[in-house]
């Protein structure tokens, strides 16, 4: 099994690379779609990702404290970041 500091570092190129990327398409789609429609779509294709990545790498318990955090940035990301982005 893979070091977890490794699979952190390589989750962390994989999530800036994820938004770079859909940050450009998303652009481009914003001209045709409103932008809470855009919003819903990076959401259902994020979890359609996270389950495809949980296939790969196994489910481990999460601590409620890191489950905390990841919500909270989460909504934060969506709520603040993509309202002014897009």
């Amino acid at each position: 099994m893979p070091d977890d500091k490794l699979i952190g570092i390589a989750a962390a190129l994989g999530s800036a690379a994820s938004w770079a990327v859909g940050s450009v398409l998303f652009k481009m789609l914003g001209d045709k779609l409103q932008p809470i429609a855009l919003t819903f779509a990076k959401g259902a294709a994020g979890v359609v990702m996270l389950g495809m990545a949980l296939m790969f790498v196994g489910f481990r318990g999460i601590e409620y404290q890191s489950l905390l955090l990841l919500t909270l940035s989460g909504i934060l990301g969506i709520a603040i970041g993509d309202t002014f982005f897009l």
